[in-house]
């Protein structure tokens, strides 16, 4: 018998596996924070903002950050050695502004709501329904891109921002997260829609973003990029900057560092999304639930651990929304969640640790909620006669699985 732990919350629970010739354990390498972030980017700005001056006229910059962010402390150190950068080469304080975007999720989940009590002249908040967009040009894949027109307005942009883990996306960077954040909402609406008519691409991690990705970006210039790599704790563990090509092949590197390869597909599968970077509600606890659904048998079994301390991440009336057909923003993004759910329920049943009501986890998820992991076990005994090969990934929502070719 062999006992583990897996991140539950701020904590870790137990579980006892009995049988260890069955099991196996796919963990992720672990980065460790880097302390030193700021000082090794300001020592590669200057060169950046040099080459850029040099590159053409700037009249007007402007700096692209999230509103909201594990790392907000970090990339407002990394703005403000931007800015002495761009003042130091002549830039008027008045010529520079700066634009917030919403969290993707948090958005949807505060259905638009923004606080603006906080703006300034040169600093606002982009809200897609009613910030203030031009219209850029229609894509191939016939989506109407409306931009913020403070930001279409610059001669110079720069984008600052972390990649965390998404239940559309395995891991939402910066530029992505922009084209969502700094849209307007009939470009969000047929983003949404495409995504949705292409789910089982998305589901199935197919796309990666890629796709949307190569749309974008020869509409949506970026000058300069600045992603912040997370470790597991939510830490920043490194620093990827450059024009916006070289940042996303740069993260390309790191999301392949995540990638498992497993090579027989899981009867019985015990992960947890992490912990409370992962964990703080449903919704972001879910990409891990998909990674897991993913390399699972048909009619297996999951056993996840998510906190969910936050509660869902999203509307509790989604199934509605769905009943009535509405086609506004929101429900289009909730109808969203509930076909990822609904696939992960196709192929296997989830037995759900987390401190979510008993009622959220079967009426509305439709998992079988369960108090502790090896009451989840046994409930997995009772309705699986048959001992199953175990997967156990402790953390799903940092993991990157895949299956082999020939995998079973």
């Amino acid at each position: 018998m062999k006992e583990f732990w897996l991140p539950y919350g701020d904590t870790e629970l137990p579980v006892l596996i009995e049988n260890e010739e069955l099991y196996k354990v796919l963990s992720p390498k672990n980065l460790e924070e880097n302390k030193n972030t700021v000082a090794q980017a300001n020592l590669l700005l200057k060169d950046y903002i040099e080459k850029l001056f040099s590159e053409k006229e700037i009249k007007k910059a402007v700096l692209i950050v999230p509103k909201e962010s594990i790392q907000t402390n970090l990339i407002n150190e990394l703005m403000s050695v931007i800015k002495e950068e761009l003042f130091n080469k002549g830039l008027k304080k008045e010529d520079l502004n700066i634009i917030r975007f919403p969290n993707f999720e948090e958005f949807f989940f505060k259905r638009g709501l923004t606080n603006n009590e906080m703006e300034t002249f040169n600093e606002v908040y982009h809200n897609p329904l009613n910030s203030e967009v031009s219209f850029v040009k229609e894509t191939n894949l016939g989506v109407k891109f409306f931009l913020n027109k403070i930001f279409e307005e610059a001669d110079a942009k720069i984008l600052i921002g972390d990649v965390y883990s998404s239940f559309l996306f395995n891991f939402f960077n910066p530029f992505l997260q922009a084209i969502f954040g700094l849209s307007g909402e009939k470009t969000i609406i047929e983003l949404l829609k495409f995504i949705a008519l292409n789910i089982d691409s998305f589901y199935h991690n197919v796309y990666a973003a890629e796709k949307i990705i190569e749309e974008f970006k020869n509409i949506f210039l970026i000058d300069l990029a600045l992603t912040l790599v997370p470790n597991v704790k939510g830490e920043a563990a490194n620093i990827i900057l450059g024009s916006l090509n070289e940042t996303l092949n740069k993260e390309k590197e790191f999301i392949e560092a995540l990638k498992f390869k497993v090579e027989n597909k899981a009867g019985l599968t015990i992960g947890s999304a992490g912990g409370s970077f992962f964990d703080s509600n449903f919704l972001k606890a879910l990409p891990g639930l998909k990674n897991l659904s993913n390399i699972s048998e048909e009619e297996s079994a999951v056993v996840y651990l998510a906190e969910c301390r936050n509660g869902l991440g999203f509307n509790p009336k989604l199934k509605r929304a769905k009943e009535k057909n509405e086609e506004n923003i929101f429900s289009i993004f909730e109808c969203l969640i509930q076909e990822i759910i609904n696939k992960i329920l196709e192929k296997t049943k989830i037995y759900l640790i987390s401190s979510l009501p008993n009622y959220y986890a079967r009426e509305i998820l439709g998992f079988k909620p369960c108090e502790t992991l090896n009451l989840a076990l046994k409930n997995v005994k009772l309705n699986f006669k048959n001992e199953k090969n175990i997967l156990i990934i402790p953390y799903a929502s940092y993991t990157i699985l895949e299956l082999k070719n020939n995998a079973r």
